[in-house]
């Protein structure tokens, strides 16, 4: 679990007080979006909350890796009809993610050639994301 990569963790708390730290943060982050399921289910709910456990073991997690940030993607994936353009960044970042193992496989102009394509369209075929009413310049925030 890094924090902040100068604040080496490793080097200061014993092995299991670091299983700890990060179960206690996993929880910590796991409790709200399903307490809101709880309260309020619906499809919509499920799919946010799928999304979130998902984000939170992939950030919180004692050892991760870098596949393991496609299992939220998959219901980000079912609410991608809400709001396309923030969907197509989060793919964008997930496979930005993987390089390091697409690039150890000799698979660099393959990946490269692949997310300027996906980009390109997704660029091309989602409209601009709104904040308050009004379509942002890039479509960004």
């Amino acid at each position: 679990m890094a924090l902040l990569p100068p604040l080496k963790l490793k080097a200061k708390l014993a092995l299991e007080a670091l299983l700890r730290l990060s179960l206690g943060c996993t929880l910590a982050a796991l409790l709200p979006p399903c307490a809101l399921l709880l309260r309020a289910p619906s499809r919509r709910a499920f799919l946010l909350c799928a999304t979130a456990c998902g984000l939170a073991f992939f950030l919180l997690s004692f050892q991760v890796h870098e596949k393991h940030l496609l299992l939220p993607l998959l219901p980000a994936a079912l609410l991608s009809t809400e709001h396309p353009r923030a969907y197509a960044w989060f793919a964008l970042l997930a496979a930005f993610s993987m390089f390091p193992l697409l690039a150890r496989d000799g698979l660099r102009l393959a990946y490269s050639v692949c997310q300027l394509a996906f980009g390109a369209l997704a660029a091309a075929l989602t409209p601009p994301m709104e904040v308050g009413g009004s379509a942002t310049a890039g479509g960004l925030l």
